[in-house]
């Protein structure tokens, strides 16, 4: 058996059809004895290989353009392209150091062999030189190496119109380029991105710069999956690429592959972010939402919410039922100014997020605005009045803790808050009689069942005032005679002292 015999596995080796063409002619020439011709062929393999794969890579890189511009240059004017090739595939990346020496070594003998005074390579020769060249270039698909990552990265970070300010777009760049670049490399080329990401997170002038980062990294976890690292790995990197890390772990599909110990350093990194940019709050939320914290990730969160100043939680937006006993705590200080940012928050919040809380809870939310409306907070107050605007877009639960406080408290005792009493009878005016009914019969059941606050504290002219303001409206009858009856019921006890 022939050490040429050898050459046949190689063609099963090659990637592309027409790098099979030479290297076939070449196994033939070799098996005919005409060895020279056979070593030149293999040669001939290699450098249109890398040829053909920057005409492919100048869909995608203009370097790779201009490359295929200089070799066509020399073509057209009949010089010898293999060395530019050789070159400029080191350059580009194709080949690594070791690669491209080998390869150099090969390019210098088939200039030797070509010349047949010269002396012609034996058989060994030959395999060697097929087996270098289908392993360095023929084997491997077209891919882009570390010079096309230094250009894209420089591109990146350093052109701001280079993709359209749209998630979408930078994330269909990323699903276009990423399976180009050769896989051995993605770590690389990552770290290398996210360490300058790092540098620039906290400035705003390149704000749309990190943005794009983020969505590009984002999308290239997603094709090349989260086990280029080990949850250990994750862990070491949080600390090092928090900034980064803290928005591209904002998907809750990558946070949940990253391991319990990554996670719990990230949710400490935005904690403590927080302070600062009350914003990340929402991160977290988001992620809760989604499912994905563990029960102590869930705990650490609320806890801090709980103690957050009332200021960073209105600028947090996140929603209310995440914080609704901050709220309420804040609600009863009966301090202003932390009322204020509290009820502002609230109406932030609007009719949609006080829904999705549990019924009691909405109702106890309305009570306490009511309460802090007597107390003359001034969001209160205009909280009220934005309810008298917005006609019945509000849940219900929360106008009947509105209309409750006014008659009885949660100890369901008897006692009137007048000052607000016009307008949340306008404001339930405006909802239909059905909604209005269930409102009015829970009242009055509350009321046929609680006793005055103190036989003392209400004086016969504040009932009279409230029934009056009932009065007005035809659908508060049922109201106004329970009111009547326990009136009554207050002056025959005055009347037994």
């Amino acid at each position: 058996m022939s050490i040429l015999d050898e050459l046949d596995k190689y063609l099963d080796q090659v990637q592309y059809l027409e790098d099979k063409l030479l290297l076939e002619e070449a196994v033939k020439a070799s098996k005919s004895g005409a060895l020279r011709a056979a070593y030149i062929m293999i040669w001939l393999a290699c450098v249109e290989s890398l040829k053909r794969r920057f005409k492919e890579m100048a869909k995608y890189d203009n370097t790779a353009g201009e490359i295929i511009g200089q070799i066509k240059e020399k073509e057209d004017k009949h010089h010898s392209v293999d060395k530019l090739i050789l070159d400029e595939a080191h350059d580009y990346g194709f080949l690594s150091e070791l690669e491209y020496g080998q390869l150099n070594n090969i390019y210098k003998m088939r200039c030797i062999y070509g010349h047949p005074y010269e002396e012609k390579p034996c058989e060994e020769e030959i395999v060697s030189a097929a087996c270098l060249v289908t392993e360095y270039v023929l084997s491997k698909p077209t891919k882009l190496g570390r010079g096309f990552c230094d250009r894209l990265l420089n591109t990146l970070l350093n052109d701001s119109e280079c993709l359209d300010d749209y998630a979408n777009s930078v994330k269909e760049y990323a699903r276009l380029v990423m399976p180009r670049i050769d896989d051995k490399i993605y770590s690389w080329f990552l770290e290398k991105y996210w360490t300058e990401l790092e540098k620039i997170a906290s400035d705003i002038t390149f704000k749309k710069i990190f943005k794009r980062g983020i969505w590009f990294s984002q999308e290239c976890l997603k094709i090349i999956g989260t086990d280029i690292y080990d949850s250990s790995q994750w862990h070491a990197k949080v600390s090092t690429f928090p900034e980064s890390f803290i928005h591209i772990f904002s998907d809750h599909l990558l946070y949940s592959k990253i391991g319990e110990l990554a996670q719990d350093s990230l949710i400490g990194h935005m904690l403590d972010r927080s302070k600062n940019e009350p914003g990340i709050l929402r991160i977290i939320e988001q992620l809760l939402q989604q499912g994905v914290l563990t029960e102590r990730q869930k705990e650490r969160f609320i806890e801090h919410v709980k103690i957050i100043d009332i200021n960073n939680l209105y600028a947090s937006r996140i929603k209310l039922i995440f914080c609704y006993e901050r709220v309420i705590s804040e609600l009863k200080s009966h301090d202003w100014y932390r009322q204020n940012p509290a009820i502002d928050f609230i109406s932030l919040k609007g009719p949609i997020e006080i829904g999705e809380l549990p019924l009691e809870q909405q109702t106890t939310l309305g009570r306490n605005i009511l309460q802090s409306a007597e107390g003359n907070a001034r969001s209160a107050i205009n909280m009220i009045d934005q309810l008298l605007n917005a006609a019945n877009q509000w849940p219900v639960d929360f106008i009947k803790g509105l209309f409750e406080e006014c008659f009885i408290n949660e100890k369901n005792q008897i006692r009137f808050k007048e000052k607000h009493l016009t307008k949340i009878l306008d404001i339930l005016d405006n909802y239909d009689s059905k909604s209005r009914a269930i409102m009015l019969e829970e009242l009055i059941e509350s009321i046929n069942h609680g006793t005055f606050k103190g036989s003392n504290y209400w004086e016969e002219l504040d009932i009279d005032q409230v029934i009056t303001k009932l009065s007005k409206y035809d659908w508060t009858s049922k109201l106004c005679q329970i009111i009547e009856s326990k009136k009554q019921l207050l002056k025959e006890a005055d009347s037994q002292l």
